[in-house]
């Protein structure tokens, strides 16, 4: 089994174009519905760059102090001290406060679908495109190559092949 004890730089920079690519395409389909819903949005990734990723995942993970693919581990050992005596796998639950990420932009954008135009489909498709390119990062790159992947649900998705 092979993984990564620090990533190269290409793979966190990778994740975070596409997280930061995800992030735009929600802000322009959801101020295309309301002003509002960019504002909380925004709220939601700050806390969830800052709060629910760093302090509640980052702190348990053996990357805490290393580049781990996504570079929050850079945010974390700043902001919180590692939990020792702590699994990774220990309240995975928090994982399912960040699919609002993806899943508020691919909502509005669907919803804006019922009235098809080109900006419309452009902005479904922008949404579309960087979740994929998300989900592609972590399968061929980030999860696939993480210390972690047996202990954390994405290992029930990634498979590694085997040495």
């Amino acid at each position: 089994m092979k993984f990564y004890y620090n990533y190269p730089v290409y793979i966190p920079l990778i994740r975070n174009i596409c997280n930061a690519a995800l992030v735009i395409a929600g802000i322009m389909t959801l101020a295309s519905i309301n002003i509002w819903f960019v504002i909380l949005y925004l709220i939601y990734c700050l806390l969830a760059a800052f709060i629910i990723m760093p302090r509640l995942r980052c702190t348990k993970c053996f990357y805490h102090q290393k580049l781990c693919s996504t570079g929050f581990s850079l945010i974390a050992k700043r902001l919180y001290k590692k939990k020792e005596n702590c699994s990774f796998k220990e309240n995975m639950w928090h994982n399912i406060f960040l699919l609002p990420i993806a899943l508020i932009p691919l909502s509005g954008a669907l919803y804006l679908l019922v009235h098809p135009s080109l900006k419309n489909i452009l902005l479904f498709s922008s949404v579309l495109s960087a979740i994929v390119g998300i989900l592609t990062e972590h399968a061929h790159f980030g999860c696939y190559n993480c210390k972690e992947l047996e202990q954390c649900i994405a290992g029930r998705i990634v498979k590694r092949k085997k040495d």
